[in-house]
């Protein structure tokens, strides 16, 4: 969003702005909101996120949030064109999703990783800085050639779809397990039971 809302907003002095899709009337306080709802979330949800990791697990965490957020990535260019209280109803429910990834990081890290190789995954972690240059780019390069929705919101949800797909291959697809084990199976014994107290199975 950093870069694709370059892409997505109207010149505040009349200058005529290169075509990448779309443009909005939002102005400077606008903006700045929409890129500041990436932390009102995040400091509400990372203690909860930690102890959510601790009770069900850092894995199921991880990829609910992922895929939620993938979902509403996909959603955020339709958003936008609804308003800006849309975008920014969509940015801040992503940052309270996104709260709980580093704290569920850790725990992952010191349930999974032999403690000699600790560090080298802490120091892969705290390099996510990285990440973001090369992701940032890659946008920009994106947006130019292919307009802001497909640049700034459908492929990079693909690749984290990829991504989610590789974590739920490598880890095992905890979410499914969960929910089959808490969610599932609890629902199939409530109608078991109560098929079995209007004597349905007599």
């Amino acid at each position: 969003m950093y870069i694709a809302i370059l892409a997505m907003v109207e010149s505040q002095n009349g200058e005529e702005l290169p075509n990448y899709g779309e443009r909005f009337p939002w102005d400077v306080t606008q903006q700045g909101l929409i890129l500041g709802a990436d932390f009102w979330g995040s400091f509400a949800t990372a203690i909860p996120g930690a102890y959510l990791a601790e009770r069900i697990g850092p894995k199921v965490v991880i990829e609910f949030a992922f895929i939620i957020n993938t979902f509403i990535t996909i959603l955020c260019p339709i958003a936008a064109q609804h308003g800006f209280k849309s975008i920014y109803a969509a940015r801040i429910l992503m940052s309270f999703l996104g709260g709980p990834l580093y704290p569920c990081f850790q725990n992952l890290i010191s349930r999974w990783i032999p403690a000699d190789e600790k560090g080298k995954y802490l120091a892969c972690l705290q390099g996510g800085s990285l990440g973001t240059i090369f992701t940032w780019q890659m946008i920009g390069f994106l947006v130019e050639a292919i307009g802001w929705p497909w640049g700034g919101f459908y492929i990079p949800a693909m690749i984290t779809a990829i991504g989610v797909g590789d974590f739920s291959s490598i880890f095992g697809n905890a979410l499914y397990d969960w929910l089959s084990r808490n969610i599932f199976t609890s629902q199939l014994l409530g109608l078991s039971n109560a098929a079995s107290s209007v004597g349905f199975f007599q």
